[in-house]
């Protein structure tokens, strides 16, 4: 075996060493020649810029594929080992160090740079908007949600849904409007976001507990009599709470003689209604003047 730098080392131009160098046995057998230089001369395959974490190219662990890389190392023979720094788990810079060891047991070092580089946003599905009526006697919908999906380039992208009342996405929903920004992010920090709406309508009508009952009022001297305000003893109720009371005819409507139905309604938020009817009769008292 000689060491030389390059496989024409001592031979004349145009000669391969191995045909030179003669087996003292059999001067036409072929000599094996490993060749090499001190001090070494190494480089590392280039730098490459690759866009996902996953197509980040494995190191060469022998000669033939460091060369394949684009390394050079002035030896025939040697070992090859790779070293990576930590890989990032999306965009990042691997730094790739090789290792390489001649025959003679000298080990060099250098260094490739690696450039993990995703400029692409994911795509997030677009989940269609929902309505739907409160659940009874309730002032809110228990709503199923389905959560969005996302594609992207690399492998890796997450997708979140933030409601906008902050509260979770499987409580129950209020009556009105509440919408869910779903974003999509990958790996490398990009994003995608889509705003889905959730409608909550109130179809319940209220509930009358109590109505004022039928009664008769006495006319005065004008043989009429002004019609009272009989809300104060109408109740209700909603499944959202809040309900306002009216009569009709309206209180200080003028009654003369005979008999009214009165008309009492109760409405909610949403402007649904609940009635019930009371008779007023109006009577004269038959003290003095009588009606006509």
């Amino acid at each position: 075996n000689v060491l030389a730098e390059h496989n024409n080392f001592g031979a004349v131009s145009g000669q391969d060493i191995g045909l030179v160098l003669y087996d003292h046995n059999d001067n036409a057998a072929y000599s094996t020649v490993v060749f090499s230089q001190t001090p070494a001369v190494l480089t590392c395959p280039g730098p490459v810029t690759v866009t996902c974490p996953e197509s980040v190219p494995a190191g060469a662990n022998t000669l033939a594929a460091f060369q394949a890389l684009g390394g050079y190392y002035s030896a025939s023979a040697a070992t090859v080992v790779p070293s990576d720094t930590p890989h990032p788990v999306g965009s990042g810079t691997i730094t790739r160090t090789y290792t390489v060891t001649d025959a003679c047991g000298v080990a060099s070092t250098c260094t490739q740079t690696i450039t993990v580089s995703d400029t692409v946003n994911p795509v997030v599905s677009h989940p269609a908007d929902i309505t739907q009526d409160t659940d009874a006697n309730q002032c809110y919908a228990t709503v199923t949600i389905v959560p969005a999906t996302a594609t992207d380039n690399c492998a890796g992208v997450a997708v979140g849904g933030v409601r906008s009342d902050a509260l979770a996405l499987s409580a129950t929903y209020p009556k009105g409007v509440t919408t869910i920004t779903w974003t999509a992010t990958d790996t490398s920090g990009n994003t995608d976001s889509y705003v889905q709406t959730i409608t909550v309508q109130d179809h319940q009508n209220p509930a009358i507990t109590a109505c004022p009952p039928s009664r008769t009022l006495h006319v005065g001297d004008a043989c009429n009599l002004a019609l009272p305000d009989l809300t104060g003893e109408l109740a209700g109720t909603d499944n959202c709470g809040t309900i306002t009371k009216g009569q009709s005819p309206a209180p200080g409507t003028l009654l003369s003689l005979g008999a009214t139905v009165v008309t009492f309604t109760v409405t909610d938020g949403a402007g649904l209604t609940a009635t019930c009817q009371a008779t007023i009769r109006s009577e004269e008292r038959r003290v003095g003047k009588e009606c006509r």
